[in-house]
């Protein structure tokens, strides 16, 4: 799901003010900037408790597969 990405002015300390890009977080709904928010799809905080879940699924799999191999082999 691609998220929605704008251009808003903020305060420099050098330029005065500069455009930079901030996109809304489909989870959260919470407007983010990062370094690459058109390679992002989540606000940093989502991105990393999705992560984590992703892991915590990838690692029950594997451990299944393991656990089924090894009463196969008894």
């Amino acid at each position: 799901m691609a998220n929605s990405v704008f251009w808003k002015k903020v305060p420099s300390e050098k330029y005065g003010f500069i455009n930079m890009p901030h996109a809304v977080c489909p989870v959260c709904n919470k407007v983010y900037t990062n370094g690459n928010v058109y390679a992002s799809d989540h606000c940093p905080e989502c991105a990393e408790e999705i992560a984590k879940a992703k892991n915590r699924e990838r690692v029950r799999k594997y451990r299944a597969k393991k656990r089924a191999e090894a009463e196969a082999g008894l």
